[in-house]
C-alpha cells in the first residue's frame, strides 16, 4: 500500500476462515488502527449444538461494483 500511495485505514480486510472468539480478539489486537476490520465467525459461534457443520461457502468477488480477491491460508480455497 505504502508504495502505491494508498492509506491501508481506508480498506477492509474481511477475516473469515476458522474463527474463534479468541481468534477473532488476536487479529483485532494485530490490525486495530491499521485498517478497517470486519470478521465472519459463523460455524464456530452459531454451530454449538454438536451436530457436524454443513460446508457451505459464499465468496463475494465484487463489492459496490468493485472487483475483490480472497486470499486464504488454504491455497485451494483462493481465487
Amino acid at each position: 500500500y505504502v508504495r502505491n500511495r494508498v492509506d491501508p485505514r481506508t480498506k477492509t480486510l474481511i477475516f473469515s476462515d476458522r474463527l474463534t472468539v479468541s481468534r477473532t480478539i488476536e487479529l483485532y489486537r494485530q490490525f486495530h488502527g491499521r485498517c478497517q476490520l470486519a470478521f465472519g465467525i459463523g460455524t464456530n459461534l452459531t454451530n454449538d449444538l454438536g451436530y457436524e457443520p454443513l460446508q457451505i461457502v459464499i465468496k463475494m468477488v465484487r463489492c459496490n461494483g468493485q472487483p475483490v480477491a480472497k486470499l486464504s491460508d488454504t491455497p485451494s480455497k483462493n481465487m
